[in-house]
C-alpha cells in the first residue's frame, strides 16, 4: 500500500502568514519528489506560491487550494465552485466588524477565495504585531469561537472553521477539506499532516472523515508548527 502525504500549510509547514524556512525548503525540495505529496489549504494559489516557491508546488501532485473547491496541478487550475455567500451572512459579518470590541482595523476584513470566504476582524493585511494584538485578545475573549458557533447554529447550509491567527473560513456545507478523499482510493495509505485538528479547526472536517476510512488505512498527525513538522519527517522512511 503506497503511502501518500496530505499536508496543510498555515502553522504546519509556514508559521501563519510568513514565507517558509529556507533551510525546512531546500530540505523539502529533496524529499517530496521521492514521494506522492499533497498539499490542502484554505488559502488560496496566489497566496501560497511566494511563501513556498514555484519549484516545491510543482513537486506536489496536486494542490487542494480554497479548501479543495480548486485544485492546481501544473501551475493550472481547475475551478470547482462558484459560491457566493448568502447576504445574510454578509449582513451579520458587517454587524460583527461594527460591533467588536477589538477595535484595530486594517483590512480587507473578507477574502473571497473559489468556493469559500476567509472573514478577520482585524483584517488580512495586520501587520504581525496587530495579529498578535489579536490572537491574544482572542484567546481571552474567545470571539472567533463565538462567530464560528453562531454561524454554524444560525446557519445550517453553511460551515464555518477557526483558520490561522485571525481569521474564519466560511463555505458550503459539506465544501470543505473533507471533500478532496474522493481523489484517493483503497490502494493508498493517506498521511495528513496538519496543525488545526480541533473541533473548531479548518484541519477538523478532513481528519475527521479520516477517521471514518474502513481498515484503517491512514494516520493524522497533529503538529503545533513546522519545527515539529521537519521533526516528524525526518523521522519517515
Amino acid at each position: 500500500m503506497k503511502t501518500v502525504y496530505i499536508f496543510d500549510v498555515d502553522g504546519t509547514l509556514t508559521d501563519p502568514n510568513e514565507a517558509i524556512d529556507s533551510h525546512f525548503m531546500h530540505w523539502l525540495e529533496s524529499w517530496i519528489p521521492k514521494r506522492d505529496v499533497y498539499l490542502c489549504t484554505n488559502n488560496t494559489y496566489q497566496n501560497i506560491l511566494p511563501r513556498l516557491g514555484n519549484r516545491l508546488l510543482s513537486s506536489c501532485k496536486a494542490l487542494f487550494t480554497s479548501g479543495g473547491n480548486s485544485i492546481w496541478m501544473n501551475g493550472k487550475e481547475a475551478v470547482l465552485s462558484n459560491w457566493r455567500p448568502p447576504t445574510d451572512l454578509m449582513s451579520y459579518l458587517s454587524d460583527v466588524l461594527k460591533n467588536s470590541e477589538f477595535k484595530i482595523r486594517t483590512g480587507p476584513n473578507i477574502e473571497y477565495r473559489t468556493g469559500l470566504i476567509s472573514f478577520s476582524v482585524v483584517g488580512k493585511s495586520a501587520s504581525k504585531e496587530d495579529r498578535h494584538r489579536y490572537t491574544a485578545w482572542d484567546k481571552t475573549s474567545k470571539e472567533r469561537r463565538k462567530i464560528v458557533e453562531y454561524i454554524n447554529e444560525k446557519f445550517p447550509a453553511l460551515i464555518a472553521f477557526i483558520s490561522g491567527e485571525t481569521s474564519i473560513d466560511i463555505c458550503e456545507r459539506g465544501k470543505d477539506k473533507s471533500q478532496i478523499l474522493k481523489y484517493f482510493d483503497e490502494q493508498q495509505y493517506i498521511n495528513f499532516i496538519a496543525n488545526e485538528t480541533h473541533t473548531l479547526g479548518n484541519d477538523k472536517p478532513l481528519a475527521q472523515a479520516m477517521y471514518n476510512i474502513k481498515n484503517k488505512r491512514y494516520n493524522v498527525q497533529t503538529v503545533k508548527n513546522w519545527k515539529e513538522t521537519f521533526e516528524y519527517l525526518r523521522k519517515e522512511p
